[in-house]
């Protein structure tokens, strides 16, 4: 459904409100239930930036993406006794799935000059220079001219979302969205980088189960080797079922009798006869997009079943949901030796 705008203003001041400018007790990146790294917290968890990057046209009728930046810093660390680094540890994550780690940091050492030194040193004690998963894109220091003072740049950059076997980078969005007749259309919709039969198994993966699928398009570009495709679908369980209504009635088995009339003038005698067969019926329709819907399974054991009669209706094309819509009507009944049970 399409949420109204002031909806989306008001969530989208109150999300703002909430997290600018504040700070975090604890920040991880979590995949499935391995906890693929943590920010430093020593200092505490800061959010330096909020931001809507998609701008503000289209997405204020309906949704509305946004980036978090946290920092988390840990200093001072000495690293011998004559040298002293301060550095902060930064990560970001775009909607793809990659993490970046960067750690920017100094490190002095005034007595001995030979900051180069300590800051090799610091790096190998911290392992900075490998990050499990990890490819390093950037290594790079600087040291002044009395080499008291080094200053470096390490940045690491991995996917922390599991993606399908030989796709290296990937953007996926999921959308539900629901009309006035309570049909609800599923959208997944993105790419994948990869060789082709990779993204064509990746995308394979992304059908929903248990759904008709009504829209598809897939397209490929070789030259960045990414595969972009949308699919539409209804779920085949309950979402295309427009209408469903079904009626049950029993009627109690019950002890007949008759009257007998007694001469002289007496009231009649009331006899009791034989017991009754009991009697049920069970009818029904429904309604469903694009296939004929199944008849339900009769409700007690076929074999009090006295008579069924199936009905299927001529296809209705309804333009609301631009879809041939079926129909089908059940009547069964039902005789049995005692009163069943519903």
């Amino acid at each position: 459904m399409v949420a109204p705008e002031g909806s989306i203003q008001a969530q989208v001041l109150e999300f703002t409100n909430f997290y600018e400018g504040g700070e975090l007790d604890y920040a991880g990146f979590q995949d499935d239930d391995f906890i693929v790294d943590e920010v430093p917290d020593t200092d505490g968890i800061r959010i330096t930036s909020l931001e809507f990057p998609e701008g503000d046209g289209p997405e204020w009728a309906t949704k509305r993406k946004y980036v978090i930046v946290l920092e988390g810093r840990a200093f001072p660390t000495d690293v011998t006794s004559s040298g002293i680094s301060e550095y902060t540890i930064t990560y970001s994550t775009d909607k793809s799935g990659k993490i970046t780690r960067t750690i920017r940091g100094t490190v002095v050492d005034d007595a001995e000059a030979d900051a180069y030194t300590k800051y090799e040193t610091l790096k190998s004690n911290e392992g900075w220079d490998t990050w499990t998963d990890a490819t390093k894109t950037l290594d790079e220091y600087t040291t002044n001219d009395t080499g008291t003072e080094c200053s470096f740049t390490i940045r690491h950059e991995k996917y922390w979302i599991a993606y399908p076997s030989g796709i290296t980078d990937a953007s996926v969005d999921y959308e539900s969205r629901t009309d006035e007749q309570g049909v609800t259309r599923d959208t997944v919709s993105g790419w994948f980088e990869g060789s082709t039969s990779d993204c064509a198994a990746a995308v394979a993966n992304c059908y929903p189960l248990y759904s008709v699928v009504v829209s598809y398009r897939i397209s490929r570009n070789y030259d960045t080797n990414r595969t972009s495709f949308s699919i539409v679908s209804i779920s085949i369980i309950s979402n295309d079922v427009l209408d469903y209504s079904e009626t049950v009635a029993i009627d109690s088995a019950v002890y007949d009798f008759v009257h007998h009339r007694v001469l002289g003038g007496s009231p009649p005698i009331r006899q009791v006869t034989s017991m009754t067969p009991a009697r049920a019926t069970q009818t029904g329709t429904s309604t469903r997009l694009r296939f004929m819907p199944e008849p339900p399974a009769p409700r007690w054991n076929p074999i009090y079943m006295k008579s069924k009669r199936v009905q299927q209706n001529t296809a209705e094309y309804r333009t609301l949901q631009g879809e041939h819509a079926f129909t089908v009507s059940w009547y069964y009944s039902f005789e049995f030796p005692t009163t069943p049970v519903f």
